[in-house]
């Protein structure tokens, strides 16, 4: 418990500040930058100074990390719920994990190298062409999860109430499933619906969560008392016939990534990570050898993109592809062949900002890991979105090369239309951003991308999810209510 603690805590030791003045002497400067490497570069990517403010780092991140490493802090502890204190309170150290000396020579050092403002951001966009905003009819503006049924035509919507709609995209709701719990990711397996309910939407470790399967409308727990499932896959991992489950147990200072297995009746866990934030996975025979490997992408701390490399009867070799400085914000990503070389490449998003460093950040956008053959990536496209939690890669305008949507829960909120941006490829890595005001009208926390209309491209649906606060002020927590565009549809107009 004491190593998953430090690690826990090492993880947020990015949130350091000095409160003495900046003018300290080289040599110290050159001692505090030595202990900061040493202990910050010990469980993830060493955290520069200039990814944050000087006040971000004081006023925000410094309490948060403090705590974590074993200071007292009674403000934060009292925000805490009383179900979700004891796991809280079981993974601090009961005594602090740096010494004083220690610790204040790493807040001088992010004192010293953080800048005041962070690099402005301005996208320079376009009209969307591409697309035909059109408001679906839709009750409530706390959208959870959009699947798509492309089989029967349908849209399945789960909302913060904790029911899941199947919804006619043109006309109406067509039935209704209560969850009980506000539905994060669903599957279709055949004429089964399979659906993770999250439990307690907001950080908590409390295990409320559950995995159900919904057989002509009849639910059966599949697995419960999961601690805030965000995503899951599902696959026949040791060839035995019988699919396994491969549940992200997102949680808060607690979660896992795991396998659930059914065996007599009954559940095998494997555990392939015992720390929180994973957030994605995705199943695919990474080196066509015949057996299903998992890709798992992971936030909260060490944000890092990891390949479990299949070696048969349930076992796995973890390697980790990619890792981000702990305030990227990782939340999405899928496989493409974006150069057409017959190697997935990997499209992914860093744009969480709902936790303790809330501005505008010029490194959130959307990233392009390429594939060199051999399954090394390399960073090759960086395309500038503040806020951004997913982007879906097609050939949306259908003229032969692979297109970006993405949609940001925390734009920029001065300019609250690019919370929806259509990138369009114009070749040699170029990217045009394209905007509609329509955006302006929801915050967006879904996406889904299918062809609806049976016309031969693929459509977008926009679900909105529009909190009060995590960035966003009261004039535009007024305009969504007054415009209500809980669900967006972009009609494709490809000729």
């Amino acid at each position: 418990m004491r190593n998953l603690t430090w690690a826990v805590a090492c993880l947020l030791i990015v949130s350091i500040i000095c409160l003495s003045p900046p003018g300290c002497q080289n040599q110290k400067i050159t001692h505090e930058e030595q202990v900061a490497r040493t202990y910050c570069a010990s469980c993830h990517v060493f955290p520069e100074a200039h990814l944050l403010t000087k006040r971000i780092w004081n006023e925000s991140v410094l309490p948060e990390m403090a705590f974590r490493m074993g200071f007292s802090n009674a403000t934060i502890l009292s925000k805490v719920s009383p179900e979700d204190r004891p796991v809280i309170l079981a993974t601090l150290p009961k005594e602090p994990m740096i010494s004083n000396e220690d610790f204040e020579a790493i807040r001088r050092f992010y004192w010293n190298f953080a800048d005041d403002l962070l690099e402005p951001v301005t996208l320079n966009t376009k009209p969307l062409q591409q697309f035909k905003p059109v408001i679906s009819p839709f009750p409530t503006p706390f959208i959870t999860m959009l699947q798509a049924d492309t089989i029967h035509n349908k849209l399945w919507i789960g909302t913060q109430s904790g029911q899941l709609d199947r919804f006619d995209p043109v006309a109406k709701i067509i039935d209704t499933l209560n969850i009980n719990s506000p539905p994060s990711h669903a599957v279709l397996a055949g004429d089964d619906l399979i659906v993770t309910g999250i439990g307690i939407l907001m950080p908590n470790d409390q295990d409320k969560g559950s995995l159900i399967r919904y057989d002509n409308g009849l639910p059966q727990v599949l697995l419960d008392s999961l601690h805030r499932p965000v995503y899951f896959d599902l696959a026949d991992l040791n060839g035995d016939g019988n699919p396994e489950f491969v549940v992200c147990n997102y949680g808060d200072y607690q979660g896992n990534l795991s396998i659930y297995s059914e065996s007599d009746a009954d559940w095998k866990v494997i555990p392939l990570s015992s720390t929180p934030g994973a957030i994605k996975t995705e199943i695919r025979d990474v080196n066509q050898d015949g057996q299903p490997d998992i890709l798992a992408l992971f936030a909260q701390g060490d944000e890092r993109l990891v390949l479990y490399t299949n070696q048969g009867n349930l076992n796995f070799k973890e390697d980790v592809i990619h890792r981000f400085p702990p305030v990227y914000g990782s939340n999405y990503f899928e496989t493409q062949d974006f150069n057409g070389d017959g190697y997935f490449d990997i499209l992914m998003t860093n744009g969480d900002n709902g936790d303790f460093s809330a501005v505008v950040k010029p490194y959130h956008g959307i990233r392009l890991l390429q594939n060199d053959g051999q399954n090394q990536f390399t960073e090759r496209l960086f395309l500038q979105m503040p806020g951004v939690s997913k982007a879906i890669m097609r050939d949306f305008d259908q003229d032969g090369d692979l297109d970006i949507a993405a949609i940001s829960f925390f734009p920029d909120f001065e300019t609250p239309e690019e919370g929806f941006i259509y990138f369009k490829n114009v070749g040699d890595l170029t990217f045009e951003p394209r905007v509609t005001p329509v955006a302006a009208d929801g915050r967006w926390l879904t996406l889904e991308a299918y062809d609806f209309d049976q016309d031969g491209d693929d459509d977008l649906f926009l679900g909105s999810s529009s909190y009060r606060g995590l960035g966003a002020n009261n004039a535009v927590f007024r305009h969504w209510l007054e415009k209500s565009v809980p669900l967006l549809r972009l009609e494709n107009v490809a000729d």
